[in-house]
Parts: structure tokens; C-alpha cells; sequence
């Protein structure tokens, strides 16, 4: 899986004027990534497209006067960052002066004159050696310079990690982590038995619930026995578990993207239903060790087909749902994890994926 490597810096704050173009792109990229912000803005909300929108929760000067507003942000951030397409003029050379006047931190960065990733790079290393926390973002209005919006969005995208909307991060095994050996090596055995394979499926879904093997309540002999006996398919015990287990190949694009969470703190897991097959997997391929939490029907003796699971996780996790997401190719069981309050994403198709993850984990 190809992900972005660029370490980014974490702030406690973002402060604009809320003017059009760079200031507000810079509350519209803190909202998005959970990062809280601020700022002074003129008396009556003034913007150059009319009031500013009250859903941006910024602080209001006793005076109209733009100047007063741009002096009182840089007086409240540990720096500044005048972002634009040349030399700054107008109001961002007014910032400038300011940050100059009372001695505050100021980078200029002329996306006209350096490339995107190189200024990107430049904002982070100023960021990290003036230990910035409260970062105040300032650049022309969009009646200046339309294209600005766009541009200081991305610079913040490649040099600002968002704050966290989640805290752990669970993966059904087959399916997502590994490829679905359930599925193959039941249409492997009904191909050999000259079986309709969706029909084999089905029964065997049926069958591993039925026989409690599923949630530990029965052994994998009985499953077996019950599946001869229902559809008349041939092999020992070895044989028939063999076809399943040597189908689950875990997915290194998978591996690598729990490894990355877990090296940015987040709490990450397997949430399986799985008979003790994952367990016999594991000793093959010691995988449990990626993470700090395996959830396995078959020791739990409750299966994701029982909402009531969900609940439990969280319980155990101690963790509030909302701060959960789950990862699953069955969109059943993303549905009962969504009525539990847990975000989601069902894994259907690499690219999206990719994109879902990156959204809502800021990796």
C-alpha cells in the first residue's frame, strides 16, 4: 500500500481572520481534521463575501478595522504563516510588518517561486524549531487570488497532522487482513464434489453456527461430520481443514497499514468470527503479535451476528463507540456495528478503501 511517509506536525490550534481565500481554508482544513480554532475578525463579522457564516466560531474586534484584527491574531500565535502566489502585498504585507513589529515568528512561503512538497517540508521544519502550537494561517483574500483556497488547503494537508476522531481501529481477519480462506477452500471442496459452490456456502455458514463450533461450543470434528452428512463431500479431518486454512494469505498492504496506525498510537485489533482455525493460522504465521487485541467468536462465544458483541467490545475496550471504527467485508455485520454507534467502513475495493482510511484517520 502506497501511503504518504512525510511526518507532519501536530499543533494545538489554528487562528485566522476568516477572510475568504487562505484564512478561510485554514478554518475549513482545522474543522475537517478535528484541530481546534480561532481568531479576532472585524466588528460585524466583515468578510469581503458579506458576514462571515456563524458556524465559524470566531472572536469579534470592537472595531471594523481589518489591521486591528490581523495585529491581534499575530499577537495571539506563537507564529505566523503568510502563504502565497508571489511576494506577499496588501493585507498579508500588513501581516508581515506585524509579525516583524512584535518580534513573533514568520514564514513566508511563495508557492509561485517553491513547489508544493518542498514548501510543505520548509513549513514543518519551521513548525518543529520555533515549537509552534498556535499557528496562525494568513495569505490574500480569493478576490486577489482564486486559486489560494485550494493551494493553502493542500500545503496543511502535507504539513499539519490532524487531532484524532478515533482511538481504536478493529479488522475482520478473512476477507480484510488475509484473503478469504473460508470462501476458497469451500468452492475448492465443491468443485472436487462436484458441488454448486454458493450452495456448499450457504450450508457451511449454517452448519458452523449450528454445531456451536463457531463460538466454541462445538468441535471442528463435529462440524465436519455434520457437512459429510449434509452434502456428502469426501476427505479426513486434515484434508477438508487444510483446504481452508492454506487459502487465507495474509494481505501485506493490510500488515503494513496496522503497523503505521500502531506506530501513531492508535489502539488497533483483529474482530473476527473465526473458529480456533485463526489460532492454528496464527502459529503458522504469528500475526497476533501486530496487535493489542484479538476478538475471536470462538473464544468469546458470541459471534457478530448478535449485536450485542459490539456493546461488549467497547465495554472491554473501555473505549465509547464513536471512537471505534470497524473494518469488515460483510456489510450485515457493518450495519449492526453501525447501530451500536461505531464508525465504519465496509472493504469492498482497494481505492476506496485507501481514500476512507486516509479521511478518517489523517494517515
Amino acid at each position: 500500500m502506497s501511503r504518504e511517509t512525510r511526518p507532519r506536525h501536530k499543533i494545538d490550534k489554528i487562528i485566522s481572520g476568516g477572510q475568504t481565500g487562505a484564512d478561510r481554508a485554514a478554518l475549513d482544513f482545522a474543522i475537517a481534521r478535528n484541530i481546534p480554532y480561532g481568531g479576532w475578525l472585524p466588528r460585524g463579522r466583515k468578510t469581503e463575501d458579506g458576514a462571515l457564516d456563524p458556524k465559524y466560531q470566531l472572536k469579534e474586534m470592537p472595531t471594523t478595522d481589518y489591521a486591528k484584527r490581523t495585529e491581534q491574531n499575530v499577537l495571539d500565535a506563537d507564529g505566523t504563516v503568510i502563504i502565497s502566489h508571489g511576494f506577499p502585498v496588501a493585507g498579508s504585507a500588513l501581516t508581515l510588518e506585524f509579525t516583524r513589529r512584535h518580534g513573533r515568528p514568520c514564514l513566508p512561503l511563495d508557492l509561485k517561486e517553491t513547489p508544493l512538497e518542498k514548501a510543505a517540508q520548509r513549513l514543518v521544519s519551521w513548525l518543529e524549531e520555533n515549537r509552534i502550537r498556535v499557528l496562525n494561517v494568513a495569505g490574500p483574500r480569493a478576490g486577489r487570488d482564486p486559486a489560494i483556497y485550494k493551494a493553502v488547503m493542500n500545503l496543511l494537508q502535507q504539513s499539519i497532522a490532524g487531532k484524532k476522531s478515533v482511538d481504536v481501529v478493529l479488522f475482520d481477519f478473512g476477507g480484510v487482513l488475509a484473503e478469504e480462506g473460508w470462501k476458497g477452500g469451500l468452492q475448492a471442496m465443491a468443485h472436487a464434489n462436484g458441488l454448486e459452490a454458493a450452495d456448499l456456502l450457504m450450508i457451511a455458514a449454517d452448519t458452523v453456527y449450528e454445531t456451536g463450533y463457531i463460538l466454541g461450543k462445538g468441535s471442528e470434528n463435529q462440524f465436519w461430520d455434520a457437512m459429510r452428512r449434509k452434502t456428502g463431500i469426501k476427505g479426513d479431518y486434515a484434508h477438508l481443514r487444510d483446504e481452508i486454512l492454506s487459502r487465507f494469505i495474509l494481505r501485506e498492504r493490510m500488515i503494513d497499514l496496522v503497523r503505521k496506525l500502531k506506530s501513531d498510537n492508535f489502539v488497533v485489533g483483529i474482530l473476527s468470527d473465526q473458529t480456533d482455525m485463526l489460532d492454528k493460522l496464527n502459529a503458522r504465521m504469528n500475526f497476533f503479535q501486530e496487535f493489542d487485541h484479538v476478538f475471536n467468536s470462538y473464544h468469546m462465544g458470541k459471534g457478530k451476528r448478535d449485536a450485542t458483541l459490539f456493546d461488549d467490545i467497547a465495554g472491554r475496550l473501555k473505549t465509547p463507540p464513536h471512537r471505534i471504527l470497524f473494518i469488515d467485508d460483510d456489510p450485515g455485520n457493518i450495519e449492526r456495528a453501525k447501530q451500536k454507534g461505531w464508525q465504519t467502513i465496509h472493504y469492498a475495493e482497494e481505492a476506496m478503501f485507501d481514500a476512507q482510511v486516509n479521511r478518517l484517520l489523517d494517515i
